[in-house]
This record gives C-alpha cells, structure tokens and sequence, in this order.
C-alpha cells in the first residue's frame, strides 16, 4: 500500500473522525484540530489508519471494523508518506512541521519500510546517523523488524548494537568488509524490487568478496552486477587517471557499445577455447585496452583453422547452412546463410561475425551483408514475439552514417510490413505467428 494517492488537508472539529462503513474516502488527509493523519485505503486494501505526529510519538492506531473502534499497534503500516516538496498541489505539511529536516531528507527516499525507518529515528536518534552512514544496512534492520512483526519501539533498539550484529539479525552473513561493502551503495530510491535484488546480491559470497574494492556502487546498478557481473564490476571498478570509474565517464549509448564489446570479446574467447576470459578481460584499465584484447582474439579467430572449426560445427548441427532469415535481402542488403559466409565476413570487416554461429543455429540472431550505401555489417535479433535492429557496423566496428542506418531502417520497416501481409494471407486472417511482431510494436 502507498500513500501516493489524492490527498486532501482538512479542518476538524475537536470530535476524532470514525470510518463510515457504508462509505470510503481512498485517501489521505490530516486532521488539524486533533494532530493526526487519517490513512483511508479501505477500498484497496481494506486498511484504515490514524497516525500521531512527531510530538505524539508517531503512534499508530488501525481501526477494527469487528469491535468498531481504533486499536493501537506498532508494527509496520506499509505505507509511505508524502513528504514535501510533493507533486500534489494539495499539502500535508501540517502532520511533518514537526519533523526535524534532516530527518525528512533521510527518510524521504525510501519507498519500502519508509514508515519503520522513520518511527525508529523518532525512538531512538541513534538511528538517524545508521542512516546516514550505512542506509543499507539501516534499511535491512527495518524489514527485519517488520518481517518479524516485532514492535518497532522494541526492535530499534537494535540500533545501538555492533553493525556485525545488526547484519546477523536481519539474516545475512556478517563481516567487516560486507559492512563496509553496505556502506558504499547509494540510491535515490530504495524500492521494494532494489531491496530483493540487493538480498540475492549479499546471497553470493563470491560476488561480494569482490566487491568490497568498489568505491561507491550506485543503486541502479545492482541488477545489472547480479545479470552481467564481470562486465559491470569492470565498469564500477576500473579507474581512470583522475580517480574516475568508467561507469562515471560513459552515457547510456556509449555503455551499450561497451557491453558489446566486451561480450563479442567473450564469444571469440569461447570459440577459440580460451579458459576464463573474464580474468583477462578484468586486468584492462581502460576501454581503449578492452578493445586491443578484442582485436587481439578476433584476429586469432579469422586466422584459426577454419576447416577443422567447420568440422566441429558439422558434426554439432548437422549441416553448414544457417536457418532462413525472418526477412528476405534485396540488392542492397544481402543474408548470409552459411558458416563460411559468416567467416568470410568477419574477416572482410574485421569484426567478430563468425563467433555469432551457435547464436543464428538457435535462432537469436540474423546476420546481412549490407553493400550499399556503405559496406557494413548487420544483425537482427530476436527476442519473445520481436525481431529488432541489434547492431549496425561499418568494418573495424565503426558507425555508419546516417544515409545507411536510413536505408537499413526502410528495408526493415518494409520487410516486417510485407511478412506480415504474407502471414495474415497465409492464416486467412486468424491469429498471427509469433515468428514476426505486427506492425505496431515496430512503427
């Protein structure tokens, strides 16, 4: 439950408001006369609270609607509250004028367990400064106090124990270097889905062993150090000569480019048997050296053995021909549909295409020959219900100009239009493949 909701601040006489069952509010307002905010979302998830303000201890009071009147608890509301500066023209401020600022700021951002946090400040000031220097770990000892429906007012007191301690109550495993670990991840916005995926990042011993030499890893990154760990520890760990991480010095396009990177690194490692290239892949100190190793392998690879190479394939698949592309080529824009084709390409655009056969065998990827107006490199891959433009590349990996991604992009759009008339022809109008997306879902 949250209290992002409609929000409205209202004048009460001295008599406390009681819920009407016959009619719900779904919202949230405050109650000047008598210090206390009203949290009505019966309607969506059949809770009604009354909450004391700072000065009233933040008391909690959950109406029942069996015996018809409020009961005291102090244990997680789930909710979260609207603090100022909010979106909504209408203003709550009167239930935070109390709330010492600093405090606010320090709550602010937390979306999950917002309300234990802030109660534990109010019962134990030791908690603010947790906060502060170890949000993570603040913010675990909440959800445990909540998980374990212990009185918040009781289980704050955990704040004046050894962090190591404190890790241990909430479930994890404890050590001064996962502590400090804790202490070095920041966030705008601790949510829900940011807090299990930081519980199954701690559940990796060997992850976080390595981490503990990261600086300052950033909130938003912890999905993608639990999907693509090497190549994000790389960015976050890797320094430049200003003290810069990598991760600080790209944009989102440019990461992109650099992902790429460094997985075809990966693919040419793996089809030239080359045991742990992550280990070598770790030791670059610098994009410029992650290309050298790229270049380095995928030059190994177009000089390997071709014939016994295409041995290996024949025996694994069975035949030398690739599946049939999801779209047919044209003058301009030629598919490849064969494992020498695909090895001739990467030598003539000194790119890794011919790592890409395991991926066009399992149907991900579709790999043209593109002529015109510039000589370059395509692939389309294909994702649940979606065939999309992944890479586009001149030779040596260089971008092409925007007369090409011009031409490519109409040939694309032309040919999923014309497949999908050819499909709905073919179905006579009952329900589409999934091979190919309608139009839609592209334009």
């Amino acid at each position: 439950m949250t209290a992002q909701q409609t929000l409205k601040s209202q004048d009460f006489t001295s008599k406390l408001w009681r819920p009407d069952p016959a009619s719900t509010r779904e919202k949230i307002w405050f109650d000047v006369s008598n210090q206390v905010l009203y949290v009505d979302f019966r309607k969506s998830c059949a809770t009604c609270l009354r909450i004391g303000t700072w000065q009233k201890g933040l008391s909690i009071e959950r109406w029942g609607d069996v015996h018809q009147s409020w009961d005291l608890e102090d244990i997680d509301p789930g909710i979260s509250l609207p603090f100022p500066p909010h979106k909504s023209k209408i203003s709550l401020q009167g239930f935070f004028d109390d709330i010492p600022q600093e405090v606010i700021n320090a709550v602010q951002p937390f979306q999950w367990r917002q309300f234990v946090l802030l109660k534990m400040v109010r019962h134990r000031p030791e908690t603010l400064e947790l906060i502060q220097s170890n949000p993570v770990l603040a913010w675990f000892l909440a959800d445990a106090i909540a998980s374990k429906e212990i009185p918040i007012s009781v289980g704050c007191k955990w704040v004046l124990r050894k962090r190591k301690d404190i890790l241990e109550f909430a479930g994890m495993l404890s050590s001064r270097s996962i502590i400090k670990t804790l202490s070095r991840i920041k966030s705008e916005e601790y949510t829900q889905i940011l807090f299990e995926d930081l519980k199954r990042l701690f559940g990796e011993n060997d992850k976080m062993s390595r981490l503990c030499f990261v600086q300052y890893i950033p909130g938003g990154e912890i999905f993608n150090l639990l999907k693509h760990f090497d190549y994000s520890y790389w960015l976050l760990s890797t320094r430049d000569e200003t003290g810069m991480t990598i991760w600080e010095n790209l944009t989102v396009d440019n990461e992109i480019d650099v992902f790429r990177l460094w997985a075809d690194s990966k693919n040419c490692a793996k089809s030239l048997r080359i045991a742990c290239p992550e280990n070598q892949l770790r030791k670059c100190k610098s994009i410029e050296a992650l290309r050298d190793i790229h270049d380095l392998w995928l030059n190994m690879y177009n000089t390997a053995n071709t014939a016994q190479r295409n041995e290996r394939f024949l025996l694994e698949y069975g035949t030398y021909s690739f599946p049939a592309p999801p779209l047919p080529g044209d003058a301009d824009i030629i598919p490849i549909t064969t494992i020498n084709e695909l090895q001739e390409e990467g030598e003539e655009m000194h790119n890794c295409a011919g790592s890409y056969v395991e991926m066009i065998m399992r149907r991900e990827s579709y790999i043209y020959r593109v002529l015109r107006p510039e000589r370059a490199t395509l692939e389309i891959s294909d994702t649940t219900d979606m065939h999309h433009i992944r890479q586009l590349k001149l030779a040596h990996n260089r971008e092409p100009g925007a007369e090409t991604w011009a031409k490519v992009r109409y040939w694309f759009a032309n040919g999923i239009q014309e497949a999908y008339k050819a499909e709905t022809l073919l179905t006579s109008h009952t329900s589409l493949s999934t091979s190919l997306p309608r139009p839609s879902s592209l334009l």
